[in-house]
């Protein structure tokens, strides 16, 4: 016997244990029939009165017997009337799973192309306080099993040499502060670009510009007014390129010319 708790293979315990059927939900008061057998025929030899042979015959799969209590929506009464009836008539596979006593799965037979067979209602006496049981049984065409691996446990810890410190645990860095996100832009009456008034000097024509966007909560707008200053200024520049370079000034010119450059005379 091994002394590594580990390696130990207790017994299970036989009322922990879960049934899963496709369609089926219900909580089991006990299965059974979880058996089969290979029938043995024998043979006998003319002459030979010492012994019969036992050939290896057909394996009978034995029902599997379910039983819980009895509810108004029972779900295996209904999965046998659609058989008795002809209505539904599927063949289900199921599960039976053993657990141990931390409700760990450890065993698992596995039945195949199942029906329901047999269903029985528990007798009904009024002298009695218990519930009613309903039993089902299921015919099968194989069952199988498979053992399931229970996790390796923890390796012990390797003992420290005599007159050595225990290393210190690693602590990990403590994470760098992450930088406030920067608030979203809204489009409001005030702008994140200073009024010129608190800068002290002449706005230029980028901050302009960039005044009049903010206060202007319609781009199309803004774009109409860039459009139309491009306009005038193109204008501008056309007339100053229409008017000719050489022309004699009128008298109405000459006369302002005259008072620019002779105020004090009338």
């Amino acid at each position: 016997m091994s002394s590594n708790p580990g390696d130990r293979h207790d017994p299970l315990p036989c009322f922990c244990f879960l049934v899963a059927i496709p369609g089926v939900q219900a909580f089991f008061k006990s299965v059974s029939g979880l058996k089969y057998e290979t029938e043995v025929v024998q043979m006998r030899e003319g002459g030979a009165n010492d012994t019969t042979y036992n050939l290896v015959g057909a394996t009978k799969w034995s029902p599997i017997v379910l039983k819980n209590g009895f509810t108004a929506d029972s779900k295996l009464l209904t999965w046998r009337e659609g058989w008795a009836t002809g209505k539904s008539m599927v063949r289900q596979s199921g599960t039976i799973t053993q657990l141990d006593t931390a409700l760990r799965p450890m065993a698992r037979w596995t039945f195949h192309r199942g029906w329901p067979s047999k269903w029985e209602l528990g007798e009904l006496d009024a002298s009695k306080s218990e519930i009613s049981i309903e039993t089902l049984e299921i015919v099968h065409e194989g069952l199988t099993y498979k053992a399931i691996a229970r996790p390796a446990p923890p390796a012990p810890a390797k003992p420290s040499k005599p007159g050595t410190k225990p290393a210190a645990p690693k602590i990990a860095p403590p994470p760098l502060p992450t930088p406030p996100a920067a608030p979203k832009l809204q489009r409001e009456a005030t702008h994140a670009v200073a009024p010129p008034a608190s800068i002290g000097r002449a706005p230029t024509q980028d901050e302009l510009i960039s005044l009049n966007k903010a206060r202007f909560s319609d781009i199309e707008e803004i774009e109409e007014i860039e459009e139309m200053e491009r306009r005038e200024k193109l204008e501008k520049a056309q007339q100053v390129k229409d008017e000719p370079a050489d022309r004699a000034p009128t008298e109405d010119e000459l006369i302002s010319l005259g008072k620019a450059r002779f105020p004090d005379v009338e």
